[in-house]
């Protein structure tokens, strides 16, 4: 590790501490942080990827961009500590989203790009301390609105650099992963009259065949198949006039891959859910300190429930589900399905964001997965990601529970 990213590092640590945080490993590829997450919430995903052994070096501006939201969160706390009207960069509900028809597309040349706009346009008084290193203030000579605003495009910034840092090393993993890129399918099947279009290709547009093909082409990609090739069997299916006959051959395939993102992958036993009581689903959950047994009753069940229907937890002293807390950590399961929620002993029970994380952690000790999409594109050399349905609990911390998860826990649990 060179002494630049040792120098990063350092400062880093110096606002997201822990006494504990060198021994945690929770982190697996593809890892479990969705692209909607709040700067704290990348502080031990930052700190896993500075300390690994796959991080040997960076681009300039990825660690710039690292160097000036690492600056920026500082000075924030230096400011709140001297105010009695704390400022905010997020609240509920206005965290940035990446919805499928809007992708968020990154690299170190989108980082870049980024970078010297910000610093050109951001007001001189933030631009001194951010970007040139002078001393904190302890007041704003610009308007509160407008500091915010500059603040959180920083931010923003950071956040992609620290996503960027963290997945470099795993670009293998991830170029894989865009078999599971399932816009081509999610898009066609919103099509309008596509039956008529695709038995009527050569009677279409340009614009409307160039757009079609960038689908169809996807949707042969969630077989496996190489963009090159894809491309060639289109080609095939439009010179034989039978481009139905390509949608047909593998549109059943990106199906199973896009009800994939919303099925419940594994059953627990232990629920119980029957018609002697059917508006009440009830799972154990190990005994815990009072404290923590209200947070997440409260939490899990105001989520979890339907028109009238309520999962209950039931706390007992051996039960297989439980929560550890652990400093330093990106909270996460031991697997889609799995008994141990582990969360973030350094963050307060009182955050709606750390009571947003329960709900959707514990979506996964449901079963459910989560239903974004990251992926690396190696013909555009960036990574991508988007969240399938923004208002879903498990695309986005914009989202709830749906009428899709009840259906799909009757499905599975109501016996």
């Amino acid at each position: 590790m060179n002494q630049k990213i040792i120098a990063l590092a350092i400062a880093f640590l110096s606002i997201f501490s822990s006494n504990s945080f060198a021994t945690e490993k929770p982190f697996e590829y593809p890892v479990h942080i969705l692209p909607d997450s709040p700067s704290e919430a990348y502080g031990p995903f930052l700190r896993h990827a500075l300390m690994s052994d796959d991080i040997t070096d960076m681009p300039s501006y990825v660690q710039q961009a690292l160097n000036v939201g690492t600056r920026n969160l500082q000075w924030l706390d230096f400011l709140n500590s001297r105010r009695p009207d704390q400022i905010a960069l997020t609240k509920p509900g206005d965290l940035p989203s990446h919805p499928i028809n809007k992708p968020n597309a990154y690299s170190p040349l989108t980082i870049e790009n980024e970078f010297k706009v910000l610093s050109a346009g951001i007001p001189e008084s933030m631009r001194k301390i951010i970007f040139e290193n002078a001393s904190f203030t302890d007041t704003l000579s610009i308007p509160v609105k407008d500091y915010i605003v500059w603040a959180k495009k920083v931010d923003k910034l950071y956040q992609i650099a620290v996503r960027w840092t963290s997945l470099a090393p795993h670009l293998a993993t991830y170029a894989r992963n865009k078999v599971n890129d399932i816009r081509g399918y999610y898009f066609l099947m919103k099509e309008s009259d596509l039956e008529k279009k695709l038995k009527n290709w050569n009677s279409l547009s340009i614009d409307v065949q160039n757009r079609l093909r960038i689908y169809l082409v996807n949707l042969c990609e969630n077989s496996s198949i190489s963009t090159a090739q894809c491309d060639t069997n289109l080609n095939s299916a439009i010179t034989q006039n039978d481009v139905t006959g390509h949608f047909a051959k593998y549109v059943t395939k990106s199906k199973a891959i896009y009800n994939r993102y919303f099925k419940i992958a594994g059953i627990r036993r232990e629920l119980q859910w029957t018609s002697q009581n059917a508006n009440l689903a009830v799972i154990p959950f190990r005994q815990t300190d009072p404290v923590i047994q209200n947070f997440l009753a409260v939490n899990i069940e105001d989520e979890w429930k339907w028109m009238g229907w309520q999962l209950k937890l039931d706390f007992q002293s051996n039960a297989p589900v439980h929560v550890e807390f652990k400093a330093g950590v990106v909270p996460h399961v031991n697997g889609i399905g799995g008994d141990t929620i582990v969360m973030d002993k350094n963050a307060s029970l009182n955050e709606w964001d750390v009571q947003w994380t329960i709900r959707h952690e514990f979506g996964h000790v449901l079963g459910f997965p989560d239903c974004y999409v990251e992926f690396y594109d190696s013909a555009a050399q960036q990574m991508v990601n988007y969240q399938i349905d923004v208002t879903d609990l498990m695309c986005s911390r914009a989202g709830k529970l749906k009428q899709n998860h009840f259906t799909e826990m009757k499905s599975a649990y109501y016996r």
